[in-house]
């Protein structure tokens, strides 16, 4: 019995968030022609797509459970993979291919030399020649060993709420419901699109619905997926030309953000350019638990920053420790979303969440009377608002601009 039988249910919530290398390795596997063997075919992340592309694959795992979570996503996606149950070093396979794919650092499961080598005689033994072997694999420091050893599960934040949304869809399924329609984030939809390939599914904000693999493109989804894109990453440097604006002193801005999570480590970029140009100095700080966010977040000194901007992304809960702690330090913040300012933020720009959910329920009205989710372009925010806490102003002895109370959609008094 695996190890990974007794998580197999956990393993595709932890995971969502993985989409960079599919794209790689469908590629790999349209080069070769196929069939394709995966070492470590676990759930499916990557052979189910290679198999939807016409590819055939056999799938190699040591992971009963892991096996049988996978053959549900492949019936799911209406298609079929060769799966068997089998070590990596020893894989049940008799015939030769021209690629064989171990993604996903699955190699570094095999802890000494022989053991690796062992996988790459198999490797070899499978392969036609002139076929290739292609793996990915990181090299740990003393740190990310100590920080990780037995507690995989703990390293992606929300992973048993997740699991529980991923229910939720299956249940939806099951009840055969006309839509189904997702907000939150991509961790919704990512577990509607898992439990079904059949059932139209209109996501309410995604930051980039291609990118996480959900519609082919945004003219032409495709699939049974459409939906609102948030363009909230679009907005950061409105957000922060916004914050200097309130704070005419602004220089220097605190970004707390979770260096655990891939999808906010890409949007860097973004904020240091934003900030570069708008002649801001961005004062980072990662972490990577919510007691270091606390803490980091704790310890600045109103004398080190001039405001806070908040990071989109929840994780690490770094939004709601932002307006607990910056108030009380008399630290102006930034967020995206009015939610906050009404309850001692400063100020937010972003997306009317509401405008937004009337757009959804028009997507959703197209499908029930006829339409094609694969034909409904996925459409961006149409209505953008900026909220402003006046009360909050007066606390931290900031006077608004009279220009900026008229732009505001909301005052809060």
């Amino acid at each position: 019995m695996s190890s990974y039988d007794a998580i197999a249910e956990l393993y595709d919530p932890w995971s969502v968030s993985v989409v960079e290398d599919v794209a790689f390795y469908l590629e790999e596997a349209r080069r070769s022609g196929g069939p394709v063997v995966e070492l470590g075919v676990g759930t499916g992340r990557i052979a189910v797509p290679i198999a939807a592309d016409g590819i055939r694959v056999i799938g190699v795992d040591s992971s009963r459970g892991m096996l049988d979570v996978c053959a549900r996503r492949a019936a799911l996606a209406g298609v079929e993979i060769d799966l068997r149950v089998g070590d990596l070093r020893e894989p049940p396979v008799d015939e030769l291919v021209p690629l064989v794919i171990c993604p996903f650092r699955s190699l570094l499961h095999m802890h000494t030399d022989e053991d690796r080598l062992a996988v790459f005689a198999a490797a070899h033994r499978l392969l036609l020649r002139d076929g290739r072997f292609v793996f990915d694999v990181f090299a740990p420091d003393a740190a990310d060993i100590a920080l990780t050893q037995d507690r995989w599960l703990e390293r992606e934040p929300g992973i048993f709420e997740r699991a529980v949304w991923d229910e939720a869809a299956r249940t939806l399924t099951r009840q055969g419901v006309d839509v189904i329609v997702t907000s939150g984030g991509d961790h919704s939809t990512r577990a509607a699109q898992q439990a079904t390939a059949t059932i139209p599914i209109v996501f309410l904000e995604a930051a980039d619905p291609v990118g996480a693999g959900f519609v082919k493109s945004l003219a032409r989804p495709g699939g049974n997926i459409t939906g609102l894109a948030d363009l909230g990453l679009e907005l950061v440097p409105k957000g922060l030309e916004i914050f200097r604006e309130l704070i005419p002193r602004l220089r220097r801005v605190l970004l707390v953000y979770d260096a655990t999570n891939d999808f906010t480590v890409s949007q860097l970029p973004v904020y240091r350019d934003a900030a570069q140009r708008l002649g801001l100095m961005l004062v980072e700080r990662p972490v990577r638990t919510e007691d270091e966010a606390r803490s980091v977040i704790s310890a600045i000194k109103k004398s080190e920053i001039d405001g806070i901007f908040s990071p989109r992304v929840l994780s690490q809960n770094i939004p709601g420790l932002i307006l607990e702690i910056a108030p009380k330090r008399g630290i102006p913040t930034m967020f995206e979303t009015p939610f906050y300012v009404e309850r001692a933020g400063l100020a937010s720009y972003g997306a009317d969440k509401y405008a937004l959910g009337r757009q959804a329920a028009r997507l959703v009205d197209k499908i029930l009377k006829g339409a094609k989710p694969g034909d409904i372009p996925v459409e961006q925010p149409t209505k953008f608002e900026l909220a402003i806490n006046v009360k909050a102003a007066k606390a931290l002895g900031i006077v608004i601009p009279q220009s900026m109370l008229l732009r505001a959609d909301r005052l809060i008094q």
